[in-house]
């Protein structure tokens, strides 16, 4: 097989150089002590290093988030497994964090060692994941959990605490769409919401149902559940409407049906008795059924 032209050889190299310099992702050849021997055009476009600088021998650890043992540690597995890819975070040198999938190539070259890595700017795809895991989780009106990620709250909970779990709905809620509309029905909505959690507390798991209907899971604090009605009646009074309230215990031996059937009873309970039904039953005659 012939071997290529010294003149072949240059002009293939330039072609390569050429070919590098006009990708879109970061490009760069890093010696065995982390310092940068070339970086494309995208990559000091990346970390904000002009193109007319000269950044060989230039230590690649401070463009990397992280302590630079852990860095160096990390070199040495890649030099000893051949081929690496992992997420990293670049930081330019004006601070700017860079999510990136990086992959990292060993190569040795007259009993020397050379590290090339190519590199992919994925903010734009975790903003993605970001927003499709929050439009799976969230109610789009509210922000608040929906009733999937409501459930699936509730099956990560630390069962050794005791726990109130309160149902909530308006009271004359279609009076307020059928005189005001929809559009003042879905801010009231959202103004139920925001008092929610701010009585409750960021700890606290409130979700949508859907309609008017809420549901709040918080540690056992009873007094909470006098504010919520009271903040909540005092906001709805000059729409005309009022805030229905269901209490029940969920605890280590409390099931969770259960909880939510007690306190849905209570709820429509104090709709058909008004105030002669109480709407919290206190851990003393909760339900105590074991947990399945």
């Amino acid at each position: 097989m012939l071997g290529m032209s010294q003149s072949g050889s240059s002009i293939a190299e330039a072609m390569f150089k050429s070919l590098v310099d006009a990708a879109t992702d970061f490009v760069g050849t890093i010696d065995r002590d982390g310092r940068f021997i070339y970086l494309n055009r995208a990559g000091r476009a990346m970390l904000e290093i002009p193109e007319e600088e000269d950044i060989t021998g230039i230590s690649v650890l401070p463009y990397n988030e992280g302590p630079s043992e852990s860095i160096r540690r990390e070199a040495s597995h890649i030099l000893s497994t051949g081929v690496e890819s992992a997420l990293n975070v670049f930081v330019s040198r004006q601070g700017k964090r860079i999510p990136v999938m990086q992959t990292f190539i060993v190569h040795q070259h007259n009993d020397a060692t050379y590290y090339s890595t190519i590199a992919r700017d994925i903010t734009d795809r975790l903003a993605l994941e970001v927003d499709l895991r929050q439009r799976a989780e969230q109610d789009p009106l509210t922000g608040l959990f929906n009733r999937r990620a409501f459930n699936e709250q509730l099956e990560a909970l630390d069962r050794s605490c005791t726990y109130q779990l309160v149902m909530l709905d308006l009271n004359g809620f279609k009076g307020v769409n059928d005189r005001l509309g929809h559009a003042k029905g879905d801010e009231v909505l959202q103004m139920v919401a925001r008092s929610l959690v701010e009585v409750c507390g960021e700890s606290a798991i409130v979700a949508r149902l859907g309609g008017d209907e809420f549901v709040v899971v918080a540690l056992w604090q009873p007094q909470v559940v006098g504010q919520i009605e009271l903040q909540l009646n005092a906001a709805l009074l000059p729409f005309g409407a009022s805030v229905g309230i269901g209490v029940a215990v969920l605890d280590h031996s409390t099931k969770v049906s259960d909880a939510l059937r007690t306190a849905d009873e209570l709820l429509y309970s104090r709709k058909r008795g008004q105030a002669a039904v109480p709407s919290v039953v206190p851990p003393s005659t909760a339900n105590s059924a074991p947990v399945q």
